[in-house]
């Protein structure tokens, strides 16, 4: 199975990425290749995990990651790491928070 699969099958949302997305571009081109990127701010904890040869993000919140550990048992799962982009995951969940507002109206 590929770590894509185990992760939206875990629950993680897959975010395409293209030239109207500017900053899902620029979290996509900041998260380590291969590496689970945890992103927190007070009790909020995200999962990121950037595929750049499909130009898409997987994001899932730790209920996601936890259904993925349970998923990935006995099979090698990629690293999980801190982020060293905070502020510019939650710009990006904040673009995201507004385009699913505008979609729904």
């Amino acid at each position: 199975m590929t770590t894509e699969y185990l992760l939206t099958t875990a629950g993680f949302n897959r975010w395409e990425v293209n030239e109207e997305t500017p900053k899902r571009q620029a979290l996509l081109n900041s998260i380590p290749p291969g590496k689970l990127t945890t992103f927190e701010r007070g009790s909020e904890v995200y999962h990121a995990y950037a595929d750049v040869g499909s130009n898409v993000l997987y994001i899932g919140d730790d209920a996601a990651y936890q259904r993925y550990l349970a998923l990935g048992r006995n099979r090698k799962l990629c690293q999980r790491v801190p982020g060293t982009s905070q502020a510019e995951f939650w710009e990006c969940m904040q673009e995201n928070l507004e385009r699913r507002r505008r979609v729904a109206e």
